[in-house]
């Protein structure tokens, strides 16, 4: 389970661990909230998943949007020395850049009988491409469409510029050098991972002077003496800007993984 040590921690002790690898935790909620069966045969009579209960469809789709994006937020309980105590919701990501820092990763699974039996390739897998698989794997039904397409076109990333007469309703990204690919306009999520890599790669070659002028030029509402990549800067807003100021952004190649896994 990847269980980890804080380099900074004080405990002598190899055996006291700071943070208990949970990944495989997240995949069973995955294949549990999207799977139509589960191996039982008091609830393989229906075809539904959670998807399907009205008071769950906004906590399971806003958690989908967290974690593909990577920009999840949980409640922390800080108590102070004197007993009074604040919740408050704090910000968190799975994915390290580093990849000695991330414990977010399914390692290659030697016994190619397990591998087989849970799914997993011969190869060091991501947790995210194994959630976007999951998601394209268990959503998808014969007998509920509607519901489950719905949710999937949310998804719509395509490798090649469809050929169904409609090309003026894709925006092209390219994710890495050489590699295209197309975003229907009407996926929201995929639009989500689209904008924010288009903003970390601005953003990230404009210095701190620069972001400073562009927030000074939209309290403003002028563009006097702003270079181009300042004025499309201008453009991302200013909530968009104090965003990656304060690093709430990924790195540009997470949101590049992501959009490449939801190609299809």
């Amino acid at each position: 389970f990847q269980s980890r040590k804080d380099p900074n921690s004080t405990n002598p002790y190899m055996d006291q661990i700071d943070v208990r690898g949970i990944w495989m935790d997240k995949m069973l909620a995955t294949h549990y909230l999207l799977a139509r069966e589960l191996g039982s045969a008091l609830t393989d009579q229906y075809t539904e998943n959670f998807l399907h209960m009205p008071e769950m469809q906004g906590p399971v789709l806003s958690t989908i949007e967290q974690v593909l994006t990577d920009d999840l937020a949980g409640p922390v309980t800080f108590r102070t020395i004197y007993g009074p105590s604040v919740v408050l919701e704090v910000p968190y990501k799975l994915f390290n850049v580093a990849d000695a820092n991330n414990s977010h990763k399914l390692p290659a699974i030697m016994d190619p009988l397990a591998r087989s039996m849970f799914g997993m390739p011969d190869e060091t897998t991501l947790f995210h491409q194994k959630f976007v698989n999951q998601i394209h794997t268990l959503l998808p039904s014969r007998i509920h469409p509607g519901l489950s397409n719905a949710v999937l076109h949310q998804l719509r990333v395509h490798a090649s510029l469809p050929n169904d007469g409609r090309p003026g309703e894709y925006t092209a990204v390219d994710a890495q050098p050489g590699v295209r690919l197309f975003v229907h306009k009407d996926s929201a999520l995929s639009l989500a991972l689209t904008g924010s890599l288009n903003a970390v790669q601005l953003l990230g070659q404009l210095t701190a002077e620069q972001h400073a002028k562009v927030l000074a030029a939209i309290a403003a509402n002028s563009e006097d003496g702003l270079i181009e990549a300042e004025k499309v800067a201008k453009k991302l807003g200013k909530a968009t800007i104090e965003k990656f100021q304060r690093g709430g952004f990924q790195q540009p190649g997470f949101y590049a993984l992501m959009l490449q896994t939801l190609a299809r």
